[in-house]
C-alpha cells in the first residue's frame, strides 16, 4: 500500500492543477496513481482555470465571434468568414488549421478549375516529403513556359565552328560495365 501524500506533494498537486495540468499528467509528475491525485484534488476543492477565449482571433479566413456551444468537452465557435458567411467550427479544427474558411476556398478552386486555372502539383527532387500542391498564382515563372519547347541557343558562326572543332578532339568516356 502506498504511503500518504505529504505536504510537499500536496503543494505540487495544487500548483500543477491551477496551471491547467490534467490529473494524469500530475500523477506522472509526482509519481503517484491518478486515483490518488484525483482524490486529493476533490478533497482540496481545486478548480481548473477557465480556458482562454478565442473571441476576436483570426484563423486563415475565419474570425472568431463567440462560443457557440460545448459538446463532449469540445468547444465549438461561431466564426465569420471574409466572404461574409457565418459558420460553426470546433476549436481543434481552428487551432490546427484544418478548417480555413466557410467553404469559399473550395468554391474559388472549382471556379478557377472551370476556367482552366488549376493548382499545379509539383513533385520536388530528392524529397521524401511527397507532392506539394501550389495554389494558382502563388508562383509565377518568368519566360514562355506554355508550350514546353526546348530553349534554343543561338551561336554565331565562329562560336559554332569552335564548338564543333572542340567536339572532334574530345574523347568519349564510357561508363564502367
Amino acid at each position: 500500500m502506498a504511503s500518504k501524500v505529504n505536504d510537499l506533494e500536496l503543494e505540487k498537486i495544487k500548483e500543477l492543477y491551477e496551471k491547467g495540468y490534467s490529473i494524469l499528467r500530475i500523477a506522472n509528475e509526482i509519481g503517484r496513481a491518478d486515483g490518488t491525485v484525483k482524490k486529493y484534488v476533490e478533497e482540496m476543492k481545486l478548480v481548473k482555470p477557465p480556458r482562454p477565449s478565442l473571441a476576436g482571433e483570426k484563423f486563415a479566413r475565419l474570425t472568431v465571434l463567440e462560443l457557440d456551444y460545448v459538446k463532449s468537452r469540445r468547444r465549438y465557435w461561431r466564426c465569420k468568414c471574409e466572404c461574409g458567411n457565418v459558420v460553426t467550427v470546433s476549436e481543434g479544427n481552428l487551432k490546427h488549421g484544418i478548417t480555413k474558411s466557410c467553404g469559399c476556398i473550395k468554391k474559388e478552386y472549382l471556379q478557377n478549375r472551370k476556367k482552366g486555372k488549376t493548382t499545379k502539383r509539383v513533385k520536388p527532387r530528392k524529397n521524401k516529403g511527397g507532392v506539394y500542391s501550389l495554389p494558382f498564382g502563388e508562383i509565377e515563372l518568368k519566360g514562355n513556359y506554355k508550350n514546353n519547347t526546348l530553349k534554343e541557343y543561338k551561336l554565331s558562326p565562329q562560336e559554332l565552328a569552335a564548338y564543333l572543332r572542340e567536339l572532334e578532339h574530345k574523347e568519349v568516356k564510357r561508363r564502367r560495365e
